[in-house]
Formats: C-alpha cells, structure tokens, sequence
C-alpha cells in the first residue's frame, strides 16, 4: 500500500536510532538535504516503483518536433522515464504494437511510426521533483529507512565518524535492496512490470 510520511516523522525516527534528543537549525538543514537526496536516489534505483509508475497512458503526439511524444502536457503528469509506447492501450489488447523510439530533450521520437494517429498509449516514470522541507507531508514511506540511514551516514561522515558512517551507509543501502527485492518479486507475478525493461539509460529525461 503506497502512503506517506511527514518530514516530522522522519525526523523523529532519525533522532531516535541516532540517539539525539534535539537537531539544531543547522542540523535540520542537513537533514532536509539528505532526505532529498535518498529520494532521488532511491527513485532513480527502479522504474517499478508502484508510486510512479503508470501504465498505457493516452499521450499526444507532437508534429514539432514531428511523429514525438513530449514529456509535459496538459492535465497530465510529468514524464520523467519513457519505458514503453504502443499503438493501441496495451496489456488489454495483446497483440497493440509496440514502437520503437529515442529520447531528446523534446520527448520520445517514434521510430518506426506509420499511422494517421496523433495519440499513442505510454508506459513511463512520473518525473519527480524533490522540494522536501520541514512541512512537507508527502515524504515516500516505501523509503523511509534508506532515508534514515542514509541522514545518519551523512551525519557520522560531517562528525569524521568514518568507521559508523559506513556501517550506516550500509544498512542503507541493505534497507534499499530490500524494497527492490520486494518489487522484483511483484514483477515476476505480474504480467504488466514483467514486460517492462528495467534498462533505463537511453529512455531517461536526466
């Protein structure tokens, strides 16, 4: 079930396994970095991530550049990750096709489009902006302990605790590969991520 933290939640969670009663100013700026940090790095570890991910989306297609899918319209998410495109809505219609295509800083272009159709079906990330501070209430929970121990690395390597700044990077990154394992075993069971290439380098808007 995909929900969410608040800033204060994980602050507190951080305090508590640092065994810190308090941050300072400065140190709550630190820790507002970090956490924007861990969530983009922990976003960029999959393209499975239930929260971003969407499925045959109906997308426009644009004449300029032509025969290309941009990554912004209107009253729609943001693309930040071009997965698939077919012809028709995919995973309903089994034999949709699927088009070939490259990214450049105006979107998708369609290679090997033939059709009067202007709008084409996406598979794509949600493209993830993050501004996290200390009001923020929508912090990923799917995250949370990448997110803790990754501040509390940081913070042991700003201390020159070096030898428990590793520890904690490593539990980290221990705590990541747990929610990737989680989705690589939901996309063997699913038909959908099951056909999705995890490969992202070339479909990727940054």
């Amino acid at each position: 079930m995909i929900s969410d933290l608040t800033f204060t939640e994980i602050k507190n969670s951080f305090l508590a396994i640092s065994g810190l009663s308090s941050l300072t100013h400065v140190d709550e700026f630190f820790l507002q970095g970090s956490i924007n940090l861990s969530v983009k790095k922990a976003y960029n570890s999959s393209v499975l991530w239930p929260r971003y991910l969407v499925i045959g989306e109906q997308r426009t297609i644009s004449t300029n550049p032509a025969y290309t899918v941009p990554f912004t319209q209107a009253s729609k998410n943001d693309i930040g990750e071009f997965i698939k495109i077919h012809r028709d809505e995919p995973y309903v219609l089994i034999s949709s096709l699927e088009y070939n295509f490259i990214v450049s800083s105006s979107g998708a272009k369609l290679l090997n489009f033939n059709s009067p159709a202007t709008s084409v079906y996406v598979t794509y990330k949600k493209n993830l902006v993050t501004n996290y501070t200390p009001d923020s209430t929508d912090i990923p929970s799917e995250f949370r302990d990448y997110i803790i121990y990754s501040a509390l690395a940081d913070f042991y390597t700003g201390d020159g605790q070096n030898e428990k700044a590793i520890f904690a990077l490593q539990m980290a990154n221990d705590n990541l590969a747990i929610e990737l394992t989680k989705l690589e075993a939901q996309s063997n069971n699913n038909i959908i991520t099951r056909r999705i290439s995890t490969h992202g380098t070339k479909q990727s808007r940054n």
